[in-house]
């Protein structure tokens, strides 16, 4: 009988199981808590996105607009809350690096985020939250709380060209360029003026002039122009590489061009003009400097150095800079006669094109001899957008909107 007890392990089996089961209650505690954090990071993160999405919706070309785009970025965190508790994300309007909504300038080519607040600038809005959850059986070991955080950069993309052909006239880049930063939208809204004439004085008060878009073109001539015009007017261009791309050099001039005038320029505008819905255009501060029927269309942007008007500068080889558009408001043909009755009343009680027409050919003009009317003048005026692009304006159809969709980017 002696050492009978050592051969009996029917207990030894009942310790083991016991054992086993406490160890797998453990790791099914702990695997719960963690898939509970799992579960609270991806709706953290959710909520990230939808906030820093909403932010950047709201994005301008002027700091006027931050207010709206923080607090926007709050709601939308407010109204997408994570498991087991809401976000209240703070509003940052000093826009520290580390705070929970900054605003800011997104680079797509080196893939990084800078905090900034030059309205001028700011593309993207970083959305950043952390929290604490409470744990269950990982109370057991001493740990109450799980760490939970997310972030999200949400980029609101250079603003999308309309897809019809370039217009072959060139914008002045002094309006787009501040402080020999380029690319800016200060000055936008800015009314486009290209009275063709050969004389030096008339050149100076222009902020536009003819373009050759063609690759490897020496000058610009009526019959180039005249088909640009044509192609600008029926959408008929090709593939965007047939122009010139931002960095290369393009002729510029002042031309006349009286049978592009007649026979192209205004016959295409009064026919587009009279269709046309009304478009808004709007300045740097958001203020609306047109809202009225025109022709929209994409035109190159060059470099006139930084004296605006341009003058002299707008008629010899400039660079491309970047692409955007303008909306013609009014052609002037020979004879002080515009193109449509466009009366539009920017403020000063008229505008820049009534004064220089003939009472009977839609203007206001008393007379030929209002120092303001030239007779023998052609003229296009209008007004270019807050958008500045480094690619001319896609063939493929689009909508022609202020902003494409906002994405997300990290």
């Amino acid at each position: 009988m002696k050492g009978h007890w050592l051969k009996d392990q029917r207990g030894n089996v009942l310790l083991f199981t016991t054992a086993s089961m406490v160890f797998l209650l453990v790791m099914g505690g702990i695997a719960i808590d963690l898939a509970y954090q799992a579960t609270a990071k991806g709706e953290l993160q959710r909520s990230m996105d939808a906030a820093s999405l909403a932010g950047a919706g709201n994005l301008g070309f002027n700091a006027s607009v931050f207010p709206t785009v923080r607090q926007e970025a709050w709601r939308f965190g407010d109204l997408n809350p994570y498991r087991v508790g809401t976000v209240n994300l703070s509003l940052n309007s000093a826009n520290a690096a580390n705070g929970d909504i900054v605003i800011g300038i997104w680079d797509p080519n080196t893939i990084s985020f800078t905090p900034s607040l030059d309205g001028t600038q700011v593309n993207a809005v970083r959305c950043t939250y952390a929290t604490q959850i409470p744990t269950s059986f990982l109370g057991l070991l001493g740990f109450n709380t799980l760490p939970v955080a997310a972030t999200a950069t949400a980029w609101a993309p250079p603003p999308l060209l309309p897809s019809e052909c370039p217009f072959p006239i060139g914008l002045s880049a002094c309006f787009f360029d501040t402080g020999g930063n380029p690319n800016t939208s200060v000055g936008c809204g800015a009314t486009v003026t290209f009275i063709t004439s050969s004389s030096q004085s008339q050149l100076g008060a222009n902020t536009a002039g003819w373009v050759d878009m063609t690759p490897g073109a020496n000058n610009v001539n009526s019959q180039t122009t005249a088909q640009a015009v044509d192609d600008a007017a029926t959408g008929n261009c090709g593939n965007p590489q047939n122009y010139v791309q931002t960095g290369q050099q393009v002729p510029t001039g002042g031309g006349q061009f009286q049978n592009v005038f007649s026979q192209h320029i205004k016959p295409h505008f009064q026919t587009i003009y009279n269709g046309s819905p009304a478009y808004q255009v709007l300045d740097a501060s958001n203020n609306v400097v047109y809202d009225g029927p025109g022709w929209r269309v994409a035109v190159p942007v060059i470099d006139t150095g930084t004296v605006c008007p341009p003058g002299s500068q707008i008629n010899q080889s400039n660079t491309v800079v970047g692409w955007t558009t303008m909306v013609i408001t009014q052609v002037l043909d020979v004879g002080a006669e515009c193109a449509v009755p466009n009366h539009f009343d920017d403020g000063s009680g008229s505008n820049p094109w009534d004064p220089r027409c003939l009472a009977t050919k839609n203007g206001t003009a008393p007379n030929l001899q209002d120092p303001n009317v030239h007779a023998g003048s052609r003229g296009i005026f209008g007004y270019y957008d807050c958008q500045y692009t480094p690619s001319p304006p896609a063939s493929i159809p689009g909508p022609i909107a202020a902003r494409p969709r906002p994405k997300l980017v990290q």
